[in-house]
């Protein structure tokens, strides 16, 4: 059933105006840049899943997702923590600026 419908190009969305093809490629673009951030983050809080500092607040699933991977859970924090949050900050700041072009690049279509 999947294979019978196209699959929506970028470019099939111009036809709808400036407004619609600009959100759906911010959409597109947003797409890579929040798997790479989740990429990221996962050694973090792995790291901070083996610790057990909020253990008496983890009462549910629910709770422990929410304290359990948060960085009050860690026992000790590790430099390699600093430097992947440097790493995301950087990369956050950097895309913010590639999207601000990137929309006017669009708008001007």
């Amino acid at each position: 059933f999947a294979r019978s419908r196209r699959a929506a190009k970028l470019a099939d969305f111009e036809a709808l105006g400036t407004g619609a093809y600009t959100y759906i490629s911010l959409l597109h673009r947003l797409r890579a840049y929040f798997a790479l951030l989740a990429l990221l983050s996962v050694s973090s809080m792995v790291s901070n899943a083996y610790g057990d500092e909020l253990a008496d607040k983890q009462t549910s699933l629910q709770s422990w997702l929410f304290t359990g991977t948060s960085l009050g859970n860690a026992i000790q924090v590790a430099p390699a923590y600093g430097a992947t949050e440097f790493l995301i900050s950087c990369i956050m700041t950097a895309y913010l600026f590639f999207m601000a072009a990137a929309l006017r690049r669009d708008a001007r279509r």
